[in-house]
């Protein structure tokens, strides 16, 4: 019975180096999801699974986070699309393509039936594939991860001109629009604290998008150094937790007017020369 356990310790010990031998790390973007990723690497959904394991199956990978990517992966490039636009025939023609072509590399018994937002792949291109918002094109964050007490912002481009929608664990987030480009900012206090926040999208009266972001607090504060006398000098640790309590009341205030209403515009390019 010794020897088992023995056996079973030496085995269990051993699996976790093997698995960081084959497998290399990722960082996540906006747009990596399960789907995104499995089209990327050219590998089943259920392997990039196992090998980043979670208990709730629902969640899509953290934004500036890092998952393992088995060593037998191969990187290739694409495109993943949502759409609902009755059929395959209007998707086809935008991208010049068979609707035939465009059904069985996804699968699909005919290009007539509406795909109700199921993601479609196309391989090729210069980019790798994402699994963005329907209708957008490009999405980036300002910091991956993300700090508490600092500004936070995302721009996009859309497939065509429409009304954004972000929320940030709850808070709508503030949305500049120029045409079919768009910005969107806010910002926490700094007590917020790490997590992973759900960040969620929406374009029109479209399906919902989601993907947890990274918060992480940073290590490294600044405290200014002071000696505090007098009476100063006899505060007690339950009146530091009610300043705290109070501070933080300050931090979760929000001005009742808009402090930025300068339009949004793209910066022009002027040949000098």
């Amino acid at each position: 019975m010794r020897i088992f356990i023995l056996l079973l310790l030496t085995t269990l010990l051993v699996i976790p180096v093997n698995a960081q031998e084959t497998s290399v790390s990722h960082t996540i973007a906006p747009g990596d999801t399960w789907t995104a990723l499995a089209y990327r690497y050219n590998l089943p959904e259920e392997t990039l699974r196992a090998a980043n394991p979670h208990m709730n199956r629902q969640r899509q990978p953290v934004i500036g986070t890092t998952i393992a990517i088995p060593e037998t992966a191969v990187s290739q490039n694409g495109r993943l699309l949502r759409t609902n636009d009755g059929d395959l025939l209007a998707t086809a023609v935008a991208l010049n393509t068979s609707p035939w072509t465009l059904a069985l590399q996804n699968n699909m018994v005919s290009p007539y039936r509406p795909p109700l937002y199921r993601p479609l792949y196309l391989p090729g291109g210069a980019e790798p594939p994402k699994d963005l918002p329907p209708s957008v094109t490009s999405l980036e964050v300002s910091q991956a991860p993300a700090h508490p007490g600092q500004a936070l912002g995302l721009r996009g481009k859309l497939l065509e001109e429409g009304m954004v929608t972000a929320v940030l664990d709850g808070n709508e987030m503030d949305i500049f629009q120029n045409g079919n480009r768009f910005v969107a900012l806010t910002g926490t206090g700094a007590f917020y604290g790490s997590g992973q926040p759900e960040l969620t999208i929406r374009i029109d009266d479209g399906p919902l998008w989601s993907q947890p972001w990274q918060f992480i607090d940073p290590d490294d504060w600044v405290y200014q150094q002071i000696t505090l006398t007098g009476e100063a000098a006899q505060i007690d640790q339950e009146s530091i937790a009610q300043e705290r309590e109070r501070l933080n009341a300050i931090w979760q205030q929000n001005s009742p007017a808009p402090q930025w209403q300068t339009a949004l515009s793209s910066p022009k390019y002027i040949d000098t020369k």
